[in-house]
């Protein structure tokens, strides 16, 4: 599992942002789809190669009627067919980057999984019984999960709400923009999220300090009907590098 909720404040918590935490409390989640536990796994960046997750521990099962294990069915329907309604959508998806350490403070009396305290995550069930729960959005500390929102949900990407502080755009398709192939000048808006896809031609520079990807975009050359110049990108952490490899799948 990549998200869990965190027991005490109700927030939903993305797995990659145990990297960040400078104490991991093993027994603070529940899985976000019913109240069953679930244990942060591989999160030790010393030790472990695997990314972060939450994993069901002993008891192998989700609780009866949870929705979690049909994400991977609705993720591929999504490729098809847009799964938004105004009622709501389906899975947990991120609708704000917020670029802070600061964490809520736990509570007592916390309200139930379903009505999450603080409006920290916005998802809620829309009627009874089998009625499938319909989700509104949560705040993320990480591009890394508002990149694989970007990826599975392509057919709603101009109605899926985003917010990023400082980048104009209130959508997923507002907020990412595509770095034509043959771009014949420099951005004229550079801060939106820009993407395009990687240059496997050219290998990737991983130094201490830094990690550099060659995209395979850039000034075109009508004349001899070859790149002039390509765009590089450069990220500060290996973190950096992973989030734009996966952007590119």
């Amino acid at each position: 599992m990549d998200t869990a909720r965190n027991k005490y404040t109700k927030e939903l918590v993305e797995a990659e942002e145990l990297w960040n935490m400078e104490t991991v409390d093993s027994d603070a989640y529940t899985c976000r789809g019913c109240s069953i536990q679930v244990f942060p796994a591989s999160y030790d960046k010393a030790r472990n190669k695997k990314r972060p997750y939450f994993s069901l521990g002993p008891v192998n099962e989700h609780e009866a009627g949870c929705d979690v294990d049909g994400e991977a069915k609705a993720i591929k329907r999504a490729q098809k067919e847009r799964l938004g309604t105004p009622e709501g959508f389906p899975v947990p998806f991120p609708s704000k980057l917020t670029l802070t350490d600061e964490r809520p403070s736990e509570k007592s009396g916390a309200d139930s999984p379903g009505d999450p305290a603080d409006g920290q995550a916005r998802s809620r069930s829309v009627g009874v019984g089998p009625t499938p729960k319909r989700h509104h959005g949560h705040t993320v500390k990480t591009i890394r999960p508002a990149s694989r929102a970007f990826i599975n949900f392509p057919n709603d990407r101009d109605s899926l709400p985003l917010d990023i502080p400082g980048v104009p755009g209130k959508t997923y398709a507002k907020v990412f923009w595509y770095i034509a192939s043959k771009s014949p000048e420099p951005f004229q808006m550079p801060v939106h999220l820009y993407y395009a896809p990687i240059r496997w031609k050219a290998d990737p520079v991983v130094a201490d300090t830094h990690c550099e990807l060659t995209l395979n975009s850039g000034e075109w050359d009508a004349a001899k009907n070859s790149f002039k110049s390509l765009y590089r990108i450069k990220g500060t952490s290996k973190n950096q590098f992973m989030n734009v490899a996966e952007l590119n799948g």
